[in-house]
């Protein structure tokens, strides 16, 4: 009878071995997602709200609406500065028509003068003029050369002074960035869901200040879940990334998704403050008096998101990685994953 119940004990412990590190199982995996904080870009009182509390909401969809009156403000007097812009430009850009035409009446009084100058300094020559006159036109000469170069000189003035003549002026640029910007913040008092997912843990109101940059709300993102599973570090050894996983959510026992490994923490912290102080995530003890194998977590990527019967961050899962090792312990796996999840359903 003694041999019996050894030989008995002997071979649970070698099907527990051989379930452990072929087939490993955990109760201990929560279904994880990102949650995005909803902040607003702009500071107001809310005016409306859109949604309720554990609403689904699509990217895109107004959550709530801040009041935009000192920004619709704000739009105008930008819309009232661009419009001085371009007009200040325009007067800018009748100067320097203005410096161009005194550059084409000096070039055509020089041209007429160095015609006459040429003209009277033949005659000189011929005797047919004082070398007076010649002297007079060789003036007259110098200062229509003068009065082209003093011309000349004030249209690059003019040039630089009003700069490129469109939207690369640096007035223009200036209203129009502020004009943007303004048209920006006007926008921005309606907060839009950023992703797909659920609002939760928000209440809104209008009268409610909402300041920029300070989160307001809170978003689930239901398309990017995963589970994290707590797994025995002694059940790693023959677990690799992307190795086959079953899947079953207390919410609904005995439906069993599936999914892959995509990846095995690196470390764990060993206290609850390191954790919080530091990057490396802490698994709970469950004995305290009893030394405990060490719990690694596992990241789990879903196959199927859809096929998530509730989707909660937080809910239990049973999870069993199917090792490529596994062979006929597979199929036992699968039966013993079902019926653990019903068992945790029912008790």
């Amino acid at each position: 009878m003694g041999l019996s119940l050894f030989l008995l004990f002997l071979a649970a412990l070698v099907l527990h071995t051989l379930f452990d590190r072929l087939t490993p199982y955990t109760s201990e995996a929560t279904l994880q997602a990102p949650v995005v904080g909803v902040a607003p870009n702009v500071s107001g009182t809310i005016v409306s709200v859109s949604v309720q509390d554990n609403q689904a909401v699509h990217a895109g969809d107004l959550l709530f609406k801040i009041d935009p009156q000192r920004f619709e403000v704000a739009l105008k007097q930008a819309e009232a500065n661009l419009s001085n812009a371009v007009q200040s430009v325009g007067a800018s850009t009748a100067a320097l028509s203005a410096a161009a035409a005194k550059v084409s009446d000096a070039n055509a009084n020089l041209t007429n003068e160095r015609a006459q100058t040429e003209r009277i300094l033949q005659l000189v020559l011929r005797n047919d003029a004082s070398r007076a006159q010649g002297d007079v036109a060789r003036a007259r000469l110098a200062t229509a050369e003068g009065e082209l170069q003093a011309a000349e000189a004030s249209l690059e003035e003019a040039r630089t002074r009003l700069g490129p003549t469109n939207e690369d002026n640096p007035q223009i640029k200036l209203a129009i960035a502020q004009y943007q910007r303004a048209r920006i913040d006007l926008n921005d008092t309606d907060v839009k869901a950023p992703i797909d997912g659920i609002v939760t843990n928000t209440v809104l109101a209008p009268g409610q200040y909402a300041s920029a940059g300070h989160t307001v709300g809170t978003i689930i993102d239901t398309e990017g879940g995963w589970v994290v599973a707590n797994l025995p570090e002694n059940t790693l050894g023959n677990i690799r990334i992307g190795d086959p996983v079953l899947i079953t959510f207390n919410v609904e026992p005995g439906k069993l998704l599936e999914g892959r490994v995509a990846s095995m923490a690196s470390g764990v912290s060993q206290t609850i403050a390191s954790a919080l102080e530091g990057p490396l995530p802490y698994v709970t003890r469950r004995r305290e008096w009893l030394r405990e194998v060490q719990r690694i977590p596992v990241r789990i990527e879903l196959l199927r998101r859809t096929d998530i019967p509730a989707f909660r961050v937080g809910s239990r899962a049973n999870v069993v990685v199917v090792t490529d090792k596994a062979g006929f312990v597979a199929p036992l796996g699968r039966v013993w994953l079902q019926f653990v999840s019903v068992a945790d359903y029912v008790f």
